[in-house]
């Protein structure tokens, strides 16, 4: 199984509302095969989901968060396509920043994603 929230709660980052989610939908055969199976997984997206939200607080942004389509307003005929829109982590993309060279006055940055996107 893969954790995903089923609706949006007051402040989607709570690493609590989403165990006590987690938990309350599943029986304890399911809850102990998930954490045997997806345990450090889904630790590791929870401690990111934390500092992503940390990240948003000190720079007075919203990249956190998951969106479904359904919420968003899409003309392209790609919309069939698609399911959820979700941000990059914020550790991911400072593994992908360090990889590129320092000096970046030779290389231009084209972004290709759009809304919450976190890119600063």
């Amino acid at each position: 199984m893969i954790f995903k929230l089923k609706e949006n709660v007051d402040n989607p980052a709570s690493i609590l509302v989403k165990i006590r989610q987690f938990v309350s939908e599943r029986t304890f055969l399911e809850l102990a095969q998930d954490i045997l199976k997806n345990g450090f997984p889904l630790l590791r997206r929870l401690v990111g989901l934390y500092f992503d939200k940390e990240f948003d607080k000190k720079y007075n942004v919203d990249t956190c968060g998951s969106i479904h389509l359904t919420k968003l307003t899409i003309k392209s005929k790609n919309r069939e396509y698609g399911v959820i829109y979700d941000p990059l982590p914020l550790k991911t993309l400072r593994n992908i920043l360090s990889s590129i060279p320092r000096v970046l006055s030779k290389y231009t940055l084209v972004d290709f994603g759009s809304g919450k996107g976190l890119l600063y």
